[in-house]
């Protein structure tokens, strides 16, 4: 489901910095707790469900496969609800990194353009770090935000 990269590197910034491992573990944290708390457990569900279909000796081959679609279908829809914040929260969090190196550009933009010597090099990286901190602290609330929608999306399926 794509859980382990959430977080991409920009053009400008080849190293992820502290701001963004912040938001990586936090991310990999909420993920590990749903796992824990709720993805495992509908995963047994599911196999369990799964199972007993096939000591049904009455049901036809069509019955079974019937069955275990039945089984399946609240696991395949938290690992699609999984797939879906997760990528509406990575949108957003790209969104915000590109207006950071929107922002790099335009200051390079009005400090005449070119290619940066080493000192300007070293604040344009100063500009967009800082930016990408505010995202980061933008985005961290956000993840305990989602950890509680699907949290109460898989209480559903329980």
């Amino acid at each position: 489901t794509g859980r382990s990269s959430i977080l991409t590197t920009s053009s400008l910034c080849h190293k992820m910095t502290d701001p963004q491992a912040r938001l990586q573990a936090a991310v990999t944290t909420c993920m590990d707790k749903l796992d824990r708390a709720y993805i495992r457990k509908l995963s047994k569900n599911a196999y369990s469900c799964m199972a007993a279909c096939h000591d049904h000796s009455s049901y036809t081959s069509q019955d079974v496969q019937q069955c275990v679609g039945a089984c399946s279908t609240g696991l395949q829809e938290i690992n699609a609800l999984i797939s879906n914040e997760l990528q509406y929260f990575q949108n957003r969090l790209q969104r915000c990194q590109q207006s950071c190196e929107d922002e790099v550009r335009d200051t390079q933009a009005k400090a005449g353009g070119g290619k940066p010597d080493p000192s300007q090099q070293a604040k344009l990286q100063g500009i967009y770090d800082k930016c990408v901190g505010k995202c980061v602290d933008t985005h961290l609330p956000l993840v305990n935000a989602m950890e509680a929608k699907l949290a109460g999306e898989c209480k559903k399926r329980l």
